[in-house]
């Protein structure tokens, strides 16, 4: 039940926030959509198919390599950074990301990064900057939030990235 409560949720954020072009609202929605594998409905994946937004388009992307869309994107407006002009503009994170994890091929000049020196560089070295959820480690997942008060434990002590950390405040 919570799970569906969720899935409308994110869902409505994503369709509600994707009309307003409020991109970290909706980046939001996909990546807990991606972290609790919950499914993006099919007029959520229409909206977003119309983002001009980097972080949405490798969220989604990243979403329908998990098989959570109901239907599928329409890539026809992020088909226009699959280029070395692309590289260099706003939408250069999506151009060279659609590339290395091979989600998206341009129908000409397929191996527009190798051919363009900075870039090549990156991809040769192994850098990205977008990591599939196929990859997250699950220990680094959100966990369930407590009911407790925050003043009646320590959160960051929950997360693997902050057990054993010292977060006491110095009065010096």
């Amino acid at each position: 039940m919570l799970k569906d409560e969720l899935t409308f949720l994110l869902n409505n954020i994503i369709i509600k926030h994707a009309e307003l072009r409020h991109s970290s609202e909706v980046a939001n929605a996909l990546w807990g959509c991606l972290a609790f594998r919950l499914n993006v409905n099919s007029n959520a994946v229409n909206k977003i198919s119309a983002c001009r937004d980097s972080c949405v388009a490798l969220l989604a992307l990243d979403c329908e390599q998990e098989n959570l869309l109901e239907s599928s994107l329409n890539k026809t407006l992020w088909d226009n950074y699959l280029n070395t002009d692309a590289l260099y503009g706003d939408q250069w994170l999506l151009s060279y990301e659609m590339s290395l994890k091979g989600w998206m091929k341009p129908k000409k000049n397929q191996d527009y990064v190798e051919k363009d020196p900075n870039f090549s560089f990156l991809k040769e070295n192994n850098v990205y900057f977008y990591l599939e959820r196929n990859k997250w480690d699950d220990d680094e997942l959100p966990i369930t939030p407590s009911l407790m008060p925050y003043d009646n434990y320590d959160h960051y002590s929950y997360h693997p990235l902050f057990r054993g950390a010292d977060y006491s405040i110095s009065k010096e």
